[in-house]
């Protein structure tokens, strides 16, 4: 309850420990209380929430620490979502070139237009194989992958040596029965071979003992507006099975919300007003 936002809390228990007791090792945090002065009441869910964790830890730490300079290519698919969305701009803060790969022209000239990639191309245009060879030129030192398929198939193509895949999602695998993570096949396992591409499945509560500073350096690169927390929204709980079609289908740019009601006139003033706080001392939170 966003009144009492200074003893909100959000559930990181850490559920892949199949040896922990059920309820045991819950992990409870108080949500920054300047939240509020640098985003929306909902940023928690995206851009400085776990959204934007899996992002940040992807780019800032596995990246990093697999060499990724500044200057390298990166290639970012589903560039327009929530995390991928995040993951360019981070990628575009250390100094990359960043290549998102997403699903219309519309979302080409968004991605274009709110600076997320120097260069975006829309994956079912006819002529998306020749332009992503012509753009990357076999230099991709990270893939982030979030789809999979057909269109991971062709960034490996251009992939450099010794070069990472982040495994962050595999969206054209989520109706079938495939495995997860599903084996690269073909030229692109041959290709994965020879290049000695390494590939890692990215999950981000592996990083759950570094969740704050990573919450507190995400508010950081948002309120010097080098991170822009985009949200599609909808109002109703009604509207969840739209909101989760606009995830499926692509439709939602950035976080897919659901207000359960709107906000009252009180917090959207104060978000206002406060966002644009510089001394509140979050930073020590």
């Amino acid at each position: 309850h966003f009144p009492w936002v200074e003893e909100a809390t959000f559930d990181l228990t850490p559920r892949r420990n199949p040896t922990r007791a059920a309820g045991s090792g819950l992990m409870v945090h108080k949500i920054p209380p300047a939240l509020c002065c640098i985003t929306a009441p909902t940023g928690i869910l995206g851009a400085v929430g776990q959204t934007g964790l899996t992002a940040f830890f992807g780019i800032e730490r596995l990246a990093f620490q697999h060499g990724l300079t500044r200057g390298d290519v990166v290639v970012v698919s589903g560039a327009a979502g929530a995390v991928g969305s995040v993951a360019c701009a981070l990628a575009r803060r250390k100094g990359c070139i960043v290549i998102g790969l997403c699903g219309s022209e519309e979302k080409v000239a968004w991605l274009m237009e709110e600076n997320l990639c120097d260069t975006a191309l829309n994956y079912k245009d006819a002529r998306f194989a020749e332009m992503l060879g012509t753009t990357c030129n076999s230099k991709v030192a990270v893939y982030w992958d979030n789809v999979g398929g057909v269109i991971s198939d062709l960034v490996i193509e251009q992939m450099a040596q010794d070069s990472l895949i982040v495994l962050c999602g595999q969206i054209s695998t989520y109706d079938t029965d495939t495995e997860y993570p599903p084996p690269l096949r073909g030229t692109a396992a041959a290709t994965a071979a020879s290049r000695n591409i390494h590939r890692h499945r990215h999950l981000v509560l592996d990083y759950q003992d570094e969740f704050m500073t990573g919450i507190n350096e995400l508010l950081l690169a948002v309120a010097e507006g080098q991170v822009k927390p985009f949200e599609t929204t909808l109002i109703g709980l009604e509207t969840a099975p739209e909101a989760f079609e606009h995830v499926m289908s692509g439709r939602n740019r950035g976080k897919q919300i659901v207000l359960v009601s709107e906000f009252p006139k009180w917090v959207t003033w104060a978000h206002a007003c406060g966002k644009f706080v510089p001394s509140w001392p979050w930073r020590y939170i």
